[in-house]
């Protein structure tokens, strides 16, 4: 019998590590200190009992092959992410099985659950953590990778630091808004207003008005001290019995820090404290506490939404062919939105399509 390619993937952090990679993906994966983790070795890995790993694959020729510990909670967060990387290139035998079981091991040990491993989990409820590996339909496994290579990369994403969330239509834009109302807790506070600003703006280029957190998130302004940043700041204080001169050093210091360091911070001191659990009831979060509430006029035009800064990109081009002189004028008053709305149909579409 002929040993099975899938017997070779790799497929967990130990398999990374073994291979000598993985490392930065790592540390960006845990929200702990990769110190608090102990990683197998992939001897280790063979020595664990079945229930304390999310996969075992099977194939006479090898045996058992133990994939995804999730015995500690450090590394079922390592393997969910590692997963998560990997779901396009692997069989979804294999998926199905690995993301339920990490999915079970994750709420066990009260972690978060990402929306996207969810959907994988809930495909399907197997019998037992053993896939078969002689028994993956090849045929299957090929379209899919096919169908993966034929797929359009997204060119717009809610972290476009890295390159996740696409926003390339009406849905993507949908499910990233529901995403962050569940999960923004799990995002670094610039990752917060970076995706919330990107699907905003995203959302307005489709006409769409989003709700909800996201909303308010991406009115918020990274440049720029919330008035009222003071009191957020040492509001905390009636919410902590010792140590809380800490908040006193950070409202000295926060207008020399700005406003990317103070939010960083203030959130590092409210986790230290266990203020996190307050957030978004008697206390404001970091962000919303330390980052500028940007109000800024819209209308409705043609079914998107038009602010004063994408009539002002309108009018930095050459409008002429639109509108003469003393029309132009008149958008760039302080009724440019009315004016703009009121313009024949096809010279607000032509204007529009500048945006």
């Amino acid at each position: 019998m002929k040993k099975s390619r899938f017997a070779t993937f790799t497929y967990d952090v130990v398999d990374e590590l073994s291979l000598g990679q993985g490392g930065e993906k790592i540390a960006a994966a845990l929200t702990r200190s990769p110190e608090d983790v102990h990683i197998p070795s992939s001897v280790e890995m063979q020595d664990l009992s079945p229930n304390q790993v999310a996969l075992q694959l099977y194939h006479p020729q090898v045996g058992f092959l133990k994939k995804y510990a999730c015995y500690d909670p450090g590394l079922t967060e390592l393997n969910i992410e590692f997963l998560l990387d990997k779901v396009t290139t692997l069989p979804d035998e294999i998926v199905k099985v690995a993301s339920f079981y990490l999915v079970r091991a994750a709420r066990n040990q009260d972690l978060e659950v990402p929306r996207e491993l969810e959907l994988l989990a809930s495909q399907s409820v197997p019998t037992s953590n053993i896939v078969e590996l002689d028994r993956i339909d090849e045929l299957s496994y090929i379209k899919k990778l096919a169908a993966c290579k034929k797929k359009k990369k997204p060119a717009k994403y809610a972290l476009a630091s890295q390159q996740k969330f696409p926003i390339d239509s009406e849905e993507d834009v949908e499910k990233a808004s529901e995403y962050f109302d569940q999960y923004h807790k799990q995002f670094f506070p610039e990752e917060r207003l970076e995706f919330a600003i990107n699907t905003c703006n995203a959302a307005k280029s489709y006409g769409i008005k989003l709700a909800g957190l996201i909303s308010k998130y991406g009115s918020l302004s990274a440049n720029t001290f919330n008035p009222n940043v003071s009191k957020h700041i040492a509001m905390r204080k009636s919410y902590v019995t010792e140590d809380s001169d800490v908040y006193d050093e950070l409202l000295a210091k926060h207008a020399e820090l700005g406003v990317e360091t103070t939010t960083r911070a203030l959130e590092a001191i409210d986790r230290h404290f266990g203020l996190e659990r307050l957030w978004g009831h008697q206390l404001a979060d970091p962000v919303i506490s330390t980052c500028e509430l940007i109000k800024e006029a819209e209308l409705e035009i043609d079914g998107k939404y038009v602010s004063r800064t994408d009539l002002n990109k309108i009018l930095s081009k050459d409008v002429r062919g639109w509108v003469d002189d003393f029309t132009k004028k008149e958008l760039e008053g302080p009724d440019g939105l009315s004016v703009l709305a009121s313009l024949p149909e096809p010279t607000r579409e032509g204007l529009l399509s500048e945006i």
